[in-house]
């Protein structure tokens, strides 16, 4: 899903580690309602202008479940719709919720379906918070590391080979 200053991809895999334990979580292509998304808001995001935000999120049409960090800085700057690997500095603070609102405004509960390695599931709510970053407290960074897609790291490999044969070939005739 794209809009201005914003795109949610839906990642091939998702895995939750909470106490040593490890959770598959359902994707975005695999439960369109309650799957999760990578959410990513460029300076042009509704946080304000100059922020970035990254984050999970289920239905992203609806604003559904998860949680966004919010971020002042971002080296190299970016647009949602051109991501490259990004380093996000100056946090600001993280919003967790619960779901979309409904008719009257007020927000619903939507889990996010999990299964452990027993293939046993588990439903993860999260509540409605907003916490905001206290200047002068140490803050961590965050980063996005843009990876091929398999088309494109097929296409690389060619290149890099059809640039080992030229190579090969110009020291031959040398």
């Amino acid at each position: 899903m794209e809009a201005s200053g914003f795109v949610a991809y839906s990642p091939l895999l998702v895995t939750l580690t909470v106490g040593g334990s490890t959770y598959n979580v359902a994707t975005y292509n695999q439960d369109p309602v309650r799957g999760i998304t990578v959410a990513v808001f460029d300076q042009s995001t509704p946080y304000g202008p100059g922020h970035y935000a990254v984050g999970f999120l289920q239905n992203p049409v609806a604003d559904g479940a998860g949680f966004i960090g919010d971020w002042l800085s971002a080296s190299p700057n970016f647009s949602a719709t051109h991501l490259v690997t990004t380093t996000f500095t100056n946090y600001v603070g993280v919003g967790y919720g619960s779901g979309p609102n409904d008719a009257n405004n007020n927000p619903t509960v939507v889990p996010i379906p999990l299964t452990n390695a027993a293939d046993n599931a588990y439903l993860l709510t999260l509540g409605n918070y907003d916490e905001d970053f206290t200047p002068g407290v140490p803050a961590n960074t965050a980063q996005l590391i843009a990876v091929p897609e398999p088309d494109s790291s097929i296409t690389i490999l060619l290149g890099f080979g059809l640039i080992g044969i030229n190579q090969l070939s110009h020291s031959r005739k040398h």
